[in-house]
């Protein structure tokens, strides 16, 4: 429980520490701000450097048009239907 407490403590100081930075970041006026580019352009830019999102696909929503048939879904069907 201990563990979990100090994990949750540093979680919280580093997601403290994040929002101060963006704070600080959001703080500070654009570099060039006086060029003619549109904010769509801009922004746009900062999008196209950034990396790709990684990670696990998500799983199927719950109302999908389809269904997969789940090991326990066909076993409850083979004993219902035998």
């Amino acid at each position: 429980m201990r563990a979990i407490l100090h994990e949750r403590n540093e979680l919280k100081f580093k997601l403290n520490r994040a929002e101060e930075q963006l704070q600080a970041l959001q703080a500070e006026p654009l570099p060039d701000s006086s060029s003619d580019t549109s904010p769509s352009m801009s922004t746009t830019a900062v999008e196209e450097d950034e990396a790709p999102v990684q990670g696990p696909l998500p799983a199927e929503p719950d109302d999908a048009p389809w269904k997969r048939n789940s090991g326990i879904r066909k076993l409850w069907l083979t004993l219902v239907l035998n």
